[in-house]
């Protein structure tokens, strides 16, 4: 075709391959349930973040298969915003994190508490020792139990890591913190939810980051899942979202950055 007098090539979309907006993060860094809906549900409010790592090996572009088994149990999606840092930042001010964030992204924090359930362990201390585990609620003076759960596979196995579709630079999006997060399965909204639900705030959580971990350029760092319910009756909970059997797309849409679509493949191991 002939546009303003130059050739041009009609290219379609489903031809293009997407890759990860950032090919090659120092570390992916998540928080973890950090939205209101979990801390109304916390035995013991939360007071600061709590994070995870994820390895950039998980990262897929837009239009790329989501890979799951349904031997690993239990695996749902979690639309979530995502910030990558434009500058390293170290003991940080929220100030200096708003400054320090090069842009926004999409990612869906694709999360298997089937394979979470397989590396976790309770261990029985011996009696007369003291389990201090100031966090929890302890169920008497023979609770001796400890509890240990290891998220290496149930956040950072292949595929579980879709990302983009691109990057919106910072100075697009005035407030970080008021973005609707909408999750679909196939054609149906199942998860409705806004960044102004998050516990902790975008900002205030890369500072709260950057006091124990450098975050340097190209870094990522997203910050909790939308989880109110669009269709109470079929999915009641995020954990009700099961990719091993429902939908055959699922994807994640937040105002001012665009949508990110994968496809769910169902394999064996």
């Amino acid at each position: 075709m002939i546009a303003d007098g130059h050739h041009t090539t009609r290219v379609d979309p489903a031809d293009i391959e997407w890759l990860p907006p950032v090919t090659d993060p120092s570390k992916i860094v998540g928080v973890a349930l950090n939205n209101d809906v979990f801390n109304s549900l916390a035995a013991r409010k939360m007071t600061a973040p709590m994070y995870f790592l994820t390895p950039p090996s998980a990262m897929i572009g837009h239009g790329t298969h989501i890979e799951v088994d349904p031997a690993w149990g239990l695996v749902h999606p979690e639309p979530e915003l995502a910030a990558i840092i434009g500058t390293t930042l170290r003991r940080a001010t929220p100030e200096d994190a708003a400054a320090g964030v090069f842009g926004y992204t999409i990612i869906n924090d694709i999360t298997s508490p089937g394979l979470k359930s397989d590396d976790s362990v309770e261990l029985v201390m011996p009696e007369g020792m003291t389990v201090d585990e100031p966090w929890r609620t302890m169920r008497g003076d023979d609770d001796r139990s400890l509890y240990l759960t290891y998220h290496a596979r149930s956040k950072g196995t292949d595929t579980f890591a879709p990302i983009g579709p691109w990057i919106v630079t910072a100075d697009e999006i005035t407030e970080p913190n008021g973005l609707i997060v909408r999750g679909y399965l196939d054609d149906d909204l199942v998860l409705e939810d806004s960044t102004a639900n998050l516990t902790f705030g975008i900002h205030d959580v890369i500072a709260h980051l950057s006091q124990t971990m450098t975050l340097t350029s190209g870094d990522i760092v997203h910050f909790g899942t939308a989880a109110r319910p669009a269709l109470p009756d079929r999915f009641p909970t995020i954990r009700s979202i099961d990719l091993t059997r429902h939908g055959h797309t699922v994807s994640v849409e937040i105002s001012g950055l665009g949508r990110l679509d994968n496809p769910i493949r169902r394999i064996s191991t």
